[in-house]
């Protein structure tokens, strides 16, 4: 990338762009690039807490807000955007208001790069499967008239699917492989910062063992570039 330019990672959950993406976003934002977060959800159906930490249920949407707001200041991005979805529902949501929504950000945004999920979700959560599917229509919509735009996908190497994901063919052909190496010990501190949330607590230290010092990215309709590259 020869000058700067502007990304938009849509997720489901606050805590799903650390896992998947935190060491990218604050490297793009290193690099001089304008990053925006989009999450559909406050996350209310996740866990009460972890090492300690306790939170009662109707505390857990204002809490899992903060803690986003918290991990995107630790990367520089710009502020997050809610949508406000219930946790676990967005199935429900017709596909035209979802699409809609999406759309409308993807529009105001107009990013050079979309960053989602893919079609499994990674983990076959519904609500990433919903995020997938709209978002990947609002972004073919906005396409039509931004043909230079691209999109990719959350994607994991086969060598690296240590918990057998049932992953889609394009989730598991990644073609860009951003190296974290400087930017990992800030993606624990940033899952650690998930005190409410035992998963983010579980991924910190699989991370850590593993020296995971990387994340990858599929394009879509990437069949014409398929050799791997260290930059979007």
């Amino acid at each position: 990338m020869t000058r700067c330019k502007t990304f938009l990672f849509i997720f489901a959950h606050p805590d799903d762009e650390t896992t998947s993406s935190g060491g990218t976003m604050a490297k793009l934002v290193r690099q001089g690039h304008t990053v925006y977060v989009c999450v559909a959800t406050k996350g209310e159906e996740g866990t009460l807490g972890s090492g300690g930490f306790s939170v009662k249920r109707s505390d857990l949407p204002r809490v899992r807000e903060q803690e986003l707001r918290d991990a995107l200041d630790m990367y520089g991005t710009e502020p997050p955007i809610f949508l406000g979805y219930k946790d676990k529902q967005l199935e429900l949501i017709g596909q035209e208001e979802l699409q809609g929504r999406f759309y409308q950000i993807i529009n105001a945004i107009a990013p050079d790069f979309l960053i989602t999920f893919g079609p499994s979700g990674i983990s076959q959560h519904p609500d990433h499967i919903a995020v997938h599917k709209n978002a990947t229509a609002a972004f073919h919509t906005f396409q039509s008239c931004h043909s230079c735009s691209k999109l990719f996908y959350v994607a994991i190497p086969d060598m690296y699917n240590d918990f057998d994901l049932n992953l889609s063919e394009i989730e598991r052909n990644p073609n860009v492989i951003i190296d974290i190496t400087d930017e990992f010990d800030l993606k624990i501190a940033a899952l650690r910062n998930y005190k409410s949330q035992e998963d983010a607590q579980f991924m910190a230290k699989f991370f850590e063992q593993n020296k995971i010092y990387f994340e990858s990215y599929a394009e879509w309709n990437g069949a014409d570039t398929p050799s791997i590259r260290d930059q979007f």
